[in-house]
């Protein structure tokens, strides 16, 4: 049974102030999935198109960037290291 996909009804509303700090988190979070990527992926290239057009089946069919900028980046770094790990294509 998939995860459901957290809404954007009861996603916390994040004050202005806040904002620069939820930004450089997901910048963080956005380098470590691209660093894991290409411990799996060696082609920058690569890494970047999916990154940026590939759905991921397993979580909601939505891209690597949609899920970081959502704030679900740890379930896609989830998803990579079991990747990495061998235990899924």
């Amino acid at each position: 049974m998939m995860p459901m996909m957290p809404s954007a009804a009861i996603a916390p509303k994040v004050a202005p102030a806040g904002l620069a700090h939820v930004q450089a988190g997901q910048a963080r979070t956005r380098r470590s999935v691209l660093s894991l990527a290409r411990a799996i992926e060696p082609d920058a290239c690569a890494v970047l198109l999916w990154y940026d057009t590939v759905g991921i089946d397993e979580l909601w069919g939505r891209t690597a960037r949609e899920l970081v900028d959502a704030g679900q980046g740890r379930r896609v770094l989830g998803f990579l290291a079991e990747v990495a790990s061998g235990r899924r294509d």
